[in-house]
């Protein structure tokens, strides 16, 4: 029996009993805690899986034309989604397999990265994506059986298997069905109680954005509608913003050489490229505007119409994606006041 795959296994097993254990504490603490672990293995089960094809796609590049060039294989196995997107073109994913991770992937980032999480939907979110990895864990990996002429240490596996465990020779296939199996008994999800929960998710989020929405009137209000557009104009043109303000920057970087620019050279570059920018600007129509997120209201209601497990998930996906984002531009926006008024508070101060 190989050490590596036996551990492998082992590793991958206390893993999991430990998101068992947290999920049925019934705490949204520890339910956090083991989302933050499922996401992590998750991980490690798609790049495992990811590797397999791309060593396989090297191996015959003499043979076939290879399916990814080198800078896709290094983006796969740098990034999350990219691991997701080869996966479900490879068919190990099914779609609703791709729209459960991603939420999870979503939800751990709120978390380990904001410290945000809503305790009555993050207990759902954790118990769909442990069902999920469990399925991930027991179709992963190597499909072999293997001795243990070296004797090593199997009695992690008694409590799958009792009696029954041998010592001398361990089915690696059947062990992942068999701890999946018995790791599911008592995690359920229904689809109504993972409806209320998301319902109550979208909407709690969504009145949140509408309550900060709410502290701007008249022209704060008009600032707060254009300041969300340019954010969202900068995020999807940062390449039109980069040759708008060319000549401008270049300007700018001689000031500190000896081919000084003079302040009318400055002056000119600077209005070009604001003009430049404001006609992109007024061009430009956003997806995220005041308006749009106080209609994130009725967004909720949708959900309760879904007739599957799997279109809810799918439709909260897409919910919580466009959710997130107008979250995002919001929290921009309080940093930008928060650092003008930092900067009133100094020069008020003298500094």
């Amino acid at each position: 029996m190989r050490p590596d795959t036996l551990e492998q296994l082992r590793v991958d097993i206390e893993n999991l009993e430990t998101c068992a254990e947290l999920l049925k504490l019934g705490s949204h603490v520890k339910a956090r805690t083991a989302l933050i672990v499922l996401d992590h293995i998750s991980e490690i089960f798609l790049l495992r899986e990811c590797q397999g094809i791309l060593e396989k796609d090297s191996l015959f590049k003499w043979v076939l034309p290879p399916k990814l060039r080198a800078r896709d294989r290094a983006r796969i196995t740098r990034n999350f989604h990219e691991k997701l997107e080869l996966l479900q073109k490879e068919d190990f994913l099914s779609p609703s397999e791709v729209t459960v991770l991603t939420i999870s992937h979503s939800y751990r980032n709120a978390i380990y990265h904001r410290d945000t999480h809503n305790p009555s939907t993050i207990d759902i979110l954790a118990k769909i994506g442990f069902l999920t990895v469990l399925d991930l864990f027991e179709r992963s990996g190597d499909n072999c059986a293997i001795g243990n002429s070296a004797g090593l240490a199997v009695d992690w596996l008694k409590p799958y298997y009792g009696s029954r465990l041998s010592n001398t020779h361990i089915d690696i296939t059947e062990a992942r069905k068999t701890v999946a199996d018995k790791l599911r008994t008592g995690i359920n999800v229904s689809r109504a109680e993972a409806t209320a929960a998301l319902a109550e998710d979208i909407e709690s989020r969504t009145n949140r954005l509408v309550s900060r929405i709410a502290e701007f009137t008249g022209d704060s209000l008009d600032w707060l509608d254009k300041t969300i557009r340019r954010l969202e104009f900068e995020e999807k043109h940062e390449e039109l913003m980069d040759e708008l303000s060319e000549p401008h920057r270049q300007v700018r970087y001689r000031i500190q050489g000896q081919n000084k620019p003079t302040i009318e050279e400055y002056e000119q570059t600077e209005a070009s490229y604001k003009s430049s920018l404001n006609a992109a600007l007024d061009a430009f129509s956003p997806t995220y505007t005041v308006e749009s997120i106080r209609a994130f209201r009725s967004l909720s209601k949708q959900l309760e119409s879904s007739h599957s497990l799997s279109e809810l998930l799918s439709l909260y996906n897409t919910q919580d994606q466009a959710v997130n984002k107008a979250e995002l531009y919001i929290h921009k926006v309080e940093a930008i006041i928060d650092e003008a008024v930092q900067m009133e508070i100094d020069r008020a101060r003298g500094k």
